[in-house]
């Protein structure tokens, strides 16, 4: 009999003990994002960050970025502006530089991320994404060498993350 009550308390103990070191998940419902790193991989950029998002909505699925919404701002989901270093100063593509190309455009680099979709009752999405920007992932068009990307992410509620800005890169 007192082998069972010390069995009994020892797994309460434990339980108690085991609960108090899970990881608390309560994120805001708005998405949070955290640059990590942008490394250049033959012909690639491949942008690394983490995100977090309270209430799980963030990604699109198939039918968000098609017609009727594919002329909306919001159907991407994953939003880059591209800066050059000119002249000691930074430069946002489009804005403070003139368009050297037809076809390269400031959106070009914009991206949507799909959605999967949390299950079970903690509807906490957290996780890491690897964004590959293929070539031309940069101004082939200008002789600046020294480029960085501006990024955020939006949620299916239109909640924009904060912003975040990669480390600076030299054209290949």
């Amino acid at each position: 009999m007192r082998a069972k009550v010390l069995y009994f308390l020892f797994a309460g103990v434990f339980s108690v003990l085991f609960t108090s070191c899970l990881k608390d998940t309560d994120f805001p419902d708005e998405p949070i994002i955290e640059y990590t790193s942008v490394e250049q991989i033959a012909s690639a950029l491949v942008l690394n960050f983490k995100f977090t998002d309270g209430d799980g909505n963030f990604g699109l699925e198939q039918g968000d970025s098609l017609s009727p919404y594919d002329e909306s701002p919001f159907n991407h989901n994953l939003i880059l502006t591209y800066y050059e270093k000119q002249e000691g100063a930074w430069q946002r593509f489009g804005t403070d530089f003139p368009l050297f190309s037809p076809f390269y455009s400031d959106a070009l680099f914009n991206q949507t991320v799909p959605w999967v979709k949390p299950t079970g009752q903690n509807q906490t999405q957290e996780g890491t994404i690897s964004y590959s920007i293929v070539d031309p992932y940069y101004n082939f068009n200008s002789s600046y060498d020294t480029c960085r990307f501006e990024f955020y992410i939006y949620d299916r509620d239109l909640n924009q993350s904060n912003s975040q800005t990669t480390d600076f890169f030299l054209k290949p």
